[in-house]
């Protein structure tokens, strides 16, 4: 249960950083900076499948909900959920998902963390 609380934290904290700052950053008219993603992507990779659809579908329907954009984020945040455990595969390698480990720079080489950060 102490995981749960630590995750839940993250969670607000990745959504009120999307909605205080990175909503007020324009890179350009097509670009857009989803800083609520990360939320997904900095699951450990030992839990099911389901939690990170879940976690996906929470973080896109809360976006949605203060941004108005119509389900656009929650198509986002479902895609990176969904495909995160075959990327993490890809990009980290099997015995990172073995392990079960946070995928972060600390705990992978920086080149396997960067791509699998640049797939998602």
């Amino acid at each position: 249960m102490p995981g749960f609380w630590k995750y839940l934290i993250l969670f607000i904290t990745m959504l009120l950083l999307q909605f205080l700052l990175f909503d007020s950053i324009n890179v350009s008219i097509y670009v857009t900076i989803l800083g609520y993603t990360a939320f997904c992507t900095l699951l450990p990779l030992k839990l099911k499948h389901i939690w990170f659809l879940l976690s996906g579908l929470a973080a896109g329907l809360a976006a949605d909900l203060f941004m108005g954009t119509g389900g656009l984020n929650t198509v986002a945040s479902l895609a990176t959920g969904f495909l995160r455990p075959s990327v993490a595969r890809i990009g980290l390698g099997r015995d990172a998902e073995r392990d079960g480990e946070i995928p972060s720079p600390r705990t992978h080489p920086f080149g396997k963390w960067m791509r699998y950060e640049a797939i998602l």
